[in-house]
């Protein structure tokens, strides 16, 4: 998500990124250029670029940041370089616009991240954050868009939820409600 970066794992479960390196989320110890491929990790085997941070999930299921911390995953740490340890029993990642999504293990869907479109006058010019929490259990995948997401349980149900905005100033999402099947 309009990282200026690329990344690739190799066969070998290595991931490798280079580019831009604006916010440090290639863990080279700074925020300099980098034109040829930087080893980040080794044993990878899922990454999410997402702005100014860098997800990635181990074969272990342990989820990785890297770079400037927009998203709320690691409260205690404000810049995640190199590479700070966020979650465990974590299996894949996905982004839906300006949100991370984190697949448990146990097929548990959990958010966290930001939703840009979310602004209060407050002199900052920053998202609010989002709590990470989970959403949904027994999740086989999700889609959608600028709050409105979709997400399918492994059990055939069809799930709608969005990430709106509440009198606090934070975004979350609301309550999942299940869509009849089939569509008519």
């Amino acid at each position: 998500m309009y990282t200026n970066l690329s990344f690739a794992i190799k066969k070998d479960g290595s991931l490798w990124g280079w580019g831009y390196n604006r916010f440090g989320q290639l863990c080279t110890g700074n925020s300099e250029p980098v034109l040829f491929p930087v080893k980040i990790s080794d044993n990878v085997k899922d990454y999410c670029p997402f702005y100014a941070t860098l997800y990635f999930v181990k074969q272990d299921n342990t989820l990785w940041g890297s770079g400037f911390n927009i998203s709320s995953f690691s409260n205690d740490q404000p810049e995640l370089t190199p590479p700070v340890l966020l979650q465990e029993n974590i299996d894949h990642i996905q982004t839906i616009d300006d949100t991370v999504f984190s697949f448990g293990t146990d097929g548990s869907l959990s958010i966290c991240g930001y939703h840009d479109v979310v602004r209060i006058n407050d002199g900052f010019d920053s998202p609010y954050e989002i709590d990470r929490r989970k959403i949904l259990d027994n999740v086989a995948w999700i889609d959608g868009e600028r709050g409105d997401i979709f997400a399918m349980t492994n059990d055939g149900k069809l799930m709608n939820f969005s990430v709106v905005t509440v009198y606090d100033g934070k975004v979350q999402p609301t309550k999942p409600v299940e869509i009849p099947l089939p569509l008519t």
